[in-house]
């Protein structure tokens, strides 16, 4: 077996930079100039190749993810989740389903984030109930 290089997202581009989906996980095995998948789903659609890795980064690169344009805009439900403070459960529940690709097998992931939502939901049905009683009690 030929020696098996490790190379992170980073250094994998589709046509430009642009093509890179931000907080995609994963990685390849590079052998001999092949690409073999690290996991069971393929982070592009677009064929990738491999830059050639320096000795050094260039000046003036920051490595920091690239800051949204003002026309995207995040997803409703994924604010309600972090808002929620249930994100890590949520992420939790993705990064099965992309591993094992069967529900069935990420059960545990999904009941634990289905239990963070109805703590959060019940906090904020107390929360909604105060205030209704604070302000009819200064009427």
């Amino acid at each position: 077996m030929k020696n098996r290089q490790w190379v992170s997202p980073a250094l994998l581009y589709a046509r430009s930079h642009e093509d890179l989906v931000p907080g995609e996980r994963g990685g390849r095995f590079v052998t001999g100039g092949e690409i073999h998948a690290a996991a069971p789903f393929e982070l592009f659609s677009t064929p990738v190749r491999l830059l050639k890795m320096s000795t050094s980064v260039p000046q003036g690169h920051t490595w920091t993810r690239q800051v949204k344009k003002e026309d995207e805009e995040e997803d409703p439900l994924d604010q309600l989740i972090t808002r929620s403070g249930c994100a890590a459960s949520h992420f939790a529940v993705q990064e099965c389903m992309a591993q094992h690709q069967d529900w069935r097998q990420c059960q545990p992931q999904v009941q634990a984030f289905r239990d963070c939502m109805s703590e959060q939901q019940a906090k904020r049905r107390e929360e909604l109930q105060r205030r209704k009683e604070q302000a009819s009690a200064q009427r």
